[in-house]
């Protein structure tokens, strides 16, 4: 079961010098997701998670000069979900009361307990920790995860908007993205997560060509995105047990083979045109490199396309479209064990 509590507070102010319009907004969720009562316990042994959302926003938007719009904004949220506990338990370790299996492969309990318990693949002997070991609350491999959606973030940006020669409008933006994960950790302790910070500058210019039944309009943007996985350490600690050089693995595998680019470079094009009355045709296309350095990571996404719309008197309208997309990706991942 999910319940969901969603509030929302808006603030609008007109009438402002220039033309300018103030929109204030606060906005707070909590979600608690409840097991059933009949499921199986899993790892983290949880009846229910919770988490929380708080967001306020701030929006200016002004006209100082004829045919220039500026705007201004401003985001802070906060996600506050649970953390959780993880212990896993090594089979090998007196913290498992050895079990041997006879003839008619039934298990025998040696100095231990036993118990048949339901588990996805039907019902199996699981083992129980001993009672007679003082460690035995505490797994072999025991740490604290935060959620990876933990996180408080600052969102700013201002754009412009400007009329040239009467017929072309011209757009300029500047976008941050703070994100900041407090030191979090992943898993074992010692992954922790860094911080994130995206810059993303956007540019385009649109307007008529030759005559009013012809309109371009032509995109650049790039993203700078500083420490996109976020993740402080790559390498197990000296001395590190067995799940903490694991982690390590693991941590390489998900950064090599993410889909997290450092640059994104983004051209659009698309063109508008209308030969008849009764008909409009349009043609776009987009290019899209991403790159990672840090990760040897690399993906190229090109997609082309049209669409035509003819209509026959006023209430019959045909579409017909075509598009095509070619995402070529490169990636090395790290497989350095595999263990079931």
């Amino acid at each position: 079961d999910v319940q969901k509590t969603l509030d929302v507070f808006k603030f609008y102010l007109r009438g402002l010098p220039f033309y300018s319009k103030l929109l204030l907004s606060y906005v707070t969720t909590n979600t608690e997701s409840q097991r059933d009562k009949d499921a199986p316990a899993d790892i983290y042994n949880r009846k229910d998670i919770d988490s929380d959302f708080d967001a306020f926003s701030a929006k200016l938007t002004t006209r100082p000069l004829k045919g220039l719009k500026l705007n201004f904004r401003f985001r802070h949220y906060e996600v506050d979900p649970d953390t959780v506990v993880v212990d896993l338990y090594n089979l090998n370790s007196r913290r498992y009361a050895p079990v041997d299996y006879n003839s008619d492969g039934v298990p025998d309990v040696v100095n231990g307990w036993l118990t048949i318990g339901k588990t996805p693949f039907g019902f199996a002997p699981m083992l129980e920790p001993m009672k007679n070991d003082p460690l035995y609350s505490n797994g072999y491999y025991h740490y604290v995860s935060d959620y990876v959606l933990d996180r408080d973030v600052d969102e700013y940006g201002i754009s412009l908007s400007y009329i040239l020669f009467g017929k072309y409008t011209l757009n300029l933006s500047w976008d941050r993205e703070d994100i900041d994960r407090g030191g979090r950790s992943y898993q074992a302790p010692g992954y922790d997560y860094d911080d994130t910070t995206v810059d993303t500058y956007t540019f385009s210019i649109a307007g008529n060509l030759f005559s009013n039944r012809i309109n371009a309009r032509f995109t650049f943007k790039y993203d700078n995105i500083d420490d996109p996985f976020g993740l402080d350490a790559m390498k197990a600690p000296n001395g590190g047990c067995t799940g903490e050089i694991y982690d390590a693995w693991q941590v390489s595998r998900i950064l090599h083979g993410s889909a997290d680019p450092e640059d994104v470079y983004t051209y659009k094009l698309n063109l508008t045109i209308q030969p008849f009355e009764n008909l409009v045709l349009n043609l776009y296309g987009k290019y899209s490199d991403q790159d990672n350095d840090k990760a040897d990571w690399d993906k190229d996404v090109l997609a082309l396309g049209f669409m035509a719309t003819a209509s026959i008197g006023k209430r019959v309208t045909f579409n017909f479209g075509y598009d095509y997309q070619n995402i070529q990706t490169e990636a090395v991942l790290t497989s350095g064990l595999f263990d079931g």
